[in-house]
């Protein structure tokens, strides 16, 4: 009960599911874009579909390193990986939709890249977030319940995805709809967030109460 009315685990929740959504949608969609809208098939559809996640996975460990680096030279935990997440997935907006909207093949590879490198920021980031929020009294509440709630978005944004291509016979409204949802998630994570501080958890146990029972 707790858990459930803090405004900080919300903001988490709304977060993940927005992020999740694009996330999800670029794993199923973007080799079949490739396929059909790119018109690359064969080995090359093999190299090219895997780049950007090849880019996503490093740039994952490079910026968390980096994350980690800024908070030992004494930055508060909570605002560098809230920062982060934040402008990693604006950078991803920035970049996804040029990604689409250019011809150029090597200038369209380019882009779609630097928006996955950007969205290395946010899945080395989140986490830590939420268990800086949590604490180790609910971290696995808190992770359980919002990795549940998140994870639903994938199939929200698969269906959605293949509704938008039948509708409109175009990848465009489908990405769109993947950048409105980092927007979302963005708001979740600063905005419904505010201020990233340790939720004071009220125990449902005294010292004494916890003692007796180790004792037992």
């Amino acid at each position: 009960r707790q858990l459930m009315r803090e405004r900080s685990f919300w903001g988490t929740v709304l977060g993940l599911f927005g992020a999740n959504y694009a996330w999800f949608f670029l794993l199923n969609w973007i080799p079949y874009y490739f396929e059909t809208d790119r018109h690359i098939a064969g080995d090359r559809l093999a190299l090219f579909a895997s780049l950007p996640f090849w880019a996503v996975a490093c740039s994952s460990m490079v910026l968390g390193l980096l994350a980690d680096a800024v908070i030992s030279r004494g930055y508060e935990p909570g605002r560098v990986r809230q920062a982060f997440i934040c402008l990693g997935l604006l950078g991803c907006c920035i970049f996804i939709i040029p990604a689409v909207l250019v011809r150029q093949e090597s200038l369209f590879q380019v882009f779609l890249i630097a928006a996955l490198i950007c969205l290395g920021a946010f899945s080395s980031n989140h986490w830590a977030l939420t268990q800086r929020l949590s604490g180790v009294e609910a971290a696995a509440k808190w992770t359980g319940f919002e990795n549940c709630i998140g994870n639903f978005s994938g199939v929200i944004a698969n269906f959605l995805g293949g509704v938008t291509l039948a509708r409109t016979h175009s990848f465009l409204p489908a990405f769109g709809l993947a950048v409105l949802a980092m927007i979302a998630s963005v708001l979740g994570y600063w905005l419904v967030i505010g201020r990233p501080e340790p939720v004071k958890w009220k125990l449902l146990y005294t010292p004494e109460k916890n003692l007796a029972y180790r004792a037992f």
